[in-house]
């Protein structure tokens, strides 16, 4: 395990094969979810969780023959501890082949459908959700047979839908933000190389009353870099010497500049 910023880095999507494999495709570091029985097509989903109010996910499949990647995030908005019923606002990743291309915020659109207690160290067995344009239960992977996900190109570009950032001085890089209500960002997901090994990462925060904890888990890919940074070993900053935790989008030049410092270092800047 390499130390301090880049120890645990991850690009672009490298080729999935189309055919359905017997392995947990997002890896130790976020929990893989496929959709079940969906007339839709197969796709497979990779959850980072907060715990049990929020969670961000990134998603990869088929939707009646089209093929999408997208970034989300869902939150319970003051609901009871009991109910499992979480908002869900998401956006698809285009530029690189992909054919769907949507955004859109929920409330009430994703439920936990696993009974008892669950929380991000246990992650719940199913999850329901209404995006796209399909129902789908998402159930978590435990071995077996999986649904097929479609082959796809690497991530070189966000699309419309999302907020777009290079890292600085790392050309080919990119980083995906989405905002969710006063949540900014409310989730991010990171693709490039480095030192010639692919990465790719979720980013999420936990946003409390004294600030914003942030923290990313590498979706370890074979071959790809595999780690994960706990909520509060990143800070998100929008001046060099600014204010810790706040993720406000400030700009420079016309261009928006994040300021990332803690388990790594790096700069992201608007395209």
């Amino acid at each position: 395990m390499r130390l301090n910023r880049y120890w645990w880095v991850l690009p672009a999507l490298i080729c999935f094969a189309t055919v359905a494999k017997s392995q947990d495709f997002c890896g130790p570091n976020t929990t893989t979810y496929y959709r079940l029985d969906s007339s839709a097509g197969g796709a497979v989903m990779c959850v980072l969780f907060v715990d049990r109010n929020s969670f961000a996910f990134y998603a990869q499949g088929s939707e009646h023959s089209r093929s999408f990647r997208l970034l989300g995030y869902s939150y319970r908005d003051g609901a009871p501890q009991y109910e499992q019923v979480f908002n869900t606002s998401f956006a698809t990743i285009n530029g690189n082949g992909e054919q769907l291309q949507m955004a859109a915020h929920m409330v009430d659109n994703t439920f936990i459908l696993s009974g008892g207690a669950w929380d991000e160290h246990n992650p719940p067995q199913r999850i329901y959700q209404k995006i796209l344009e399909s129902e789908g239960v998402w159930v978590r992977y435990q071995g077996g047979q999986t649904s097929s996900v479609p082959t796809l190109l690497p991530i070189h570009a966000c699309g419309p839908n999302l907020q777009t950032l290079a890292v600085d001085g790392r050309s080919g890089d990119v980083r995906c933000l989405w905002e969710a209500g006063d949540h900014s960002p409310a989730a991010w997901l990171g693709a490039g190389t480095y030192n010639g090994k692919s990465y790719l990462h979720i980013g999420t925060g936990f946003f409390g009353i004294t600030g914003t904890n942030w923290g990313a888990s590498d979706i370890c890919l074979p071959g790809f870099y595999c780690g994960r940074v706990g909520l509060g070993q990143l800070h998100l900053d929008t001046s060099p010497r600014g204010a810790v935790n706040t993720g406000r989008i400030g700009s420079r030049d016309n261009r928006t500049r994040y300021y990332v410092t803690g388990a790594w270092t790096e700069t992201w800047v608007s395209r």
